[in-house]
């Protein structure tokens, strides 16, 4: 048994804060999300510069779901790292950009200090979407760790 985080929320980072996406508008707060927007070619695509009425519905549908999971507190559960240690029988990997914007690497530090045996794999110029920003490399990464 295995498991592949990537970026999680869950964990109040130490250094830093979490990027506050209720504060923000949605097209802000996916410009964040990447590193190098201009960089990547899927970014037009997720946030176009004219996005239609159904997808700026969607940003906000998606909103609302993230005001359910993560209101209050903050897109964090203060008990989540004190639990996290039942997760000794399951190999874990938690990869992250190292230039994330939206959760800040030192939350991915304290999820490899807390899972037993987990690595965090850290992807240099991706930030919270490194499986969109250098989708080759992420699949290598996820591939070697399940093979």
């Amino acid at each position: 048994h295995k498991l592949v985080l990537v970026c999680p929320t869950g964990i109040k980072p130490e250094q830093g804060e979490i990027y506050d996406i209720f504060l923000n508008l949605a097209p802000d707060y996916l410009k964040e999300s990447f590193h190098d927007p201009e960089g990547t070619a899927e970014y037009n695509l997720i946030c176009p510069s004219e996005p239609t009425p159904e997808k700026l519905e969607l940003w906000e549908v998606a909103r609302e779901q993230s005001c359910k999971l993560g209101w209050k507190p903050y897109m964090y559960n203060p008990n989540l790292k004190h639990l996290l240690h039942r997760l000794k029988n399951l190999n874990t990997l938690v990869i992250w950009g190292r230039e994330d914007r939206i959760v800040p690497l030192d939350a991915g530090r304290i999820y490899e200090d807390s899972v037993p045996g987990s690595i965090l794999d850290v992807i240099d110029g991706c930030g919270h979407r490194p499986e969109i920003e250098n989708p080759k490399l992420f699949s290598e990464k996820v591939l070697s760790f399940l093979d």
